[in-house]
């Protein structure tokens, strides 16, 4: 069984099967898993939980996109259209008011561990979220000496299929059965 040192990771993410790299991070990626229980309570027990429910996860990744780019900016934000032009290029971002994470913006996120400066290809190492939705979060420095970074924070949501809801992460290789 390999040992999960998730620092440092590469972060990849897009259509599932095809998800792209989105190149360097700075200062770490984090990875926060918040259980949701809700509390079982019977007036002849007083005021006191006699048990929690499961009620799912709120998993959220964050991290700081190093490789500041407009191609980059078109992929992450929301309502983004990319245009290339030659040497030209913009990205033109309209804010999709009303638009759900889950259909209008969401992919397959994975993070993959690195191993002697590279992206590990064995998906043992990978942690794998099958729906993630990237939002820019935060602050952007403009100055001499701050490394400038796009703050994104990843909200991830159960894999849903025919209206089942299923797996919200994988550790390991998804493949196994």
């Amino acid at each position: 069984m390999p040992e999960f040192d998730l620092s440092p990771c590469y972060v990849y993410w897009g259509v599932a099967g095809a998800e792209a790299s989105l190149g360097m991070t700075f200062g770490g990626v984090n990875v926060s898993i918040q259980e949701q229980k809700a509390d079982v309570k019977f007036d002849q027990a007083g005021d006191v939980p006699v048990d929690k429910v499961h009620m799912g996860y709120l998993i959220e990744i964050t991290c700081n996109l190093a490789e500041v780019s407009v191609d980059l900016f078109s992929t992450i934000m929301q309502g983004a259209a990319y245009t290339i032009d030659g040497t030209k290029e913009k990205a033109v971002i309209t804010p999709p008011i009303g638009a759900n994470d889950r259909d209008y913006h969401s992919g397959s996120l994975i993070l993959k561990r690195v191993i002697n400066g590279i992206a590990s290809a064995d998906p043992n190492d990978w942690f794998t979220y099958p729906v993630a939705s990237p939002s820019i979060m935060g602050d952007m420095n403009f100055n001499a000496t701050n490394q400038r970074a796009i703050p994104v924070k990843f909200t991830c949501y159960q894999r849903e299929t025919l209206g089942v809801y299923s797996d919200i992460m994988t550790v390991g290789d998804e493949t196994a059965t």
